[in-house]
């Protein structure tokens, strides 16, 4: 055992076997020093106070990510590419507890399930297409609150297969 205060070593230092520092440790003095781990980390990376560092810099960021298991994520998802999940997703899986927003077009292979209220669209100019083929009956909340068209925006044509049922007048 060597017991000494500061050790400087100018040019390259190499040590075989394994070394224990105890301590605070730097590695590097300044921004343009370069660190380069060539092993692989064999423990957890924890920082030292919890929401006070960043991996990477708006600046200088980690070009890929690879997660093999959860990750939890306290903050804002912001994706500025193409995002997409290959793998089976259930609702279990992918918990949104704030609102989500996509701009640009949003593309769901399967089934969407959109529990609770669901508006399409926030303005008149807004063009819906349903390319699909409903499976179930329109109904509205309220009986003779809401219109199938106006009087400006009608419809071209009605094709029944079964008996017609008005409340009120039928104009033809």
């Amino acid at each position: 055992e060597i017991q000494v205060g500061v050790v400087s070593v100018t040019g390259d230092l190499e040590v075989a076997g394994d070394v224990l520092f105890k301590g605070d440790m730097n590695l590097g003095d300044g921004v343009l020093d370069k660190i380069n781990p060539l092993g692989r980390f064999t423990n957890n990376l924890i920082p030292l106070t919890n929401n006070l560092n960043s991996l990477g810099t708006n600046g200088n960021r980690w070009s890929e990510l690879f997660i093999a298991s959860d990750a939890d994520i306290d903050g804002n998802i912001d994706i500025a590419g193409n995002a997409s999940i290959g793998a089976t997703v259930t609702a279990a899986d992918i918990n949104v507890t704030n609102d989500a927003s996509v701009t640009g077009t949003f593309t769901l292979g399967g089934v969407a399930n959109l529990n609770g209220g669901a508006n399409i669209g926030n303005a008149a100019g807004d063009l819906v297409s349903v390319n699909g083929r409903f499976i179930t009956g329109l109904s509205p909340l309220l009986a003779d609150t809401n219109d199938l068209g106006s009087s400006t925006q009608t419809w071209k044509d009605l094709y029944l297969g079964g008996n017609v049922s008005a409340g009120g007048s039928v104009t033809a």
